[in-house]
């Protein structure tokens, strides 16, 4: 099994998000998927703020449309949806686990199998149907943990 991190840099403060709106930008996974591909087994969001949102993780094969932190998923390019190459719904309910000042929505026995160009490079998207306020640019971790195909 094998470990892909990112932090993206969320909007904190006041601003606050809207149902909809993309969390951290559009997210670049370099190399991650070469052929013949990977398989996704688990999704861990570390949440240092503790947010009861619902989330989204929309996976791509090649580069989308750029949507910047904060802005709505919906402006998504009419070309990007043929991109998607999966889609998994973390919703609180269901996926989430708090504790005393921070929480985590982990989503674990997954067999999806996640294949990009001969570069391997991957895209994503994590939004949200909700309405999260971060208290800080980094209170975002996002793992992906797979095996190789």
């Amino acid at each position: 099994m094998f470990r892909f991190s990112l932090t993206p840099t969320v909007t904190s403060g006041g601003g606050g998000y809207a149902a909809n709106d993309v969390i951290g930008g559009r997210l670049f996974l370099p190399s991650l998927a070469p052929p013949p591909g990977i398989w996704l087994r688990t999704i861990v969001i570390a949440d240092k703020a503790a947010q009861n949102v619902d989330y989204v993780l929309t996976f791509f094969d090649a580069a989308p449309t750029t949507i910047a932190d904060n802005d709505a998923i919906t402006t998504l390019n009419d070309a990007d949806p043929s991109k998607i190459i999966h889609e998994q719904i973390i919703d609180a309910a269901t996926y989430r686990r708090t504790y005393t000042a921070n929480s985590i929505h982990r989503v674990s026995g997954l067999d999806v199998p996640l294949l990009s160009n001969a570069s391997g490079d991957l895209y994503a998207f994590l939004w949200t149907t909700s309405t999260p306020t971060y208290g800080s640019v980094g209170d975002i971790n996002l793992y992906l943990l797979y095996d190789l195909a």
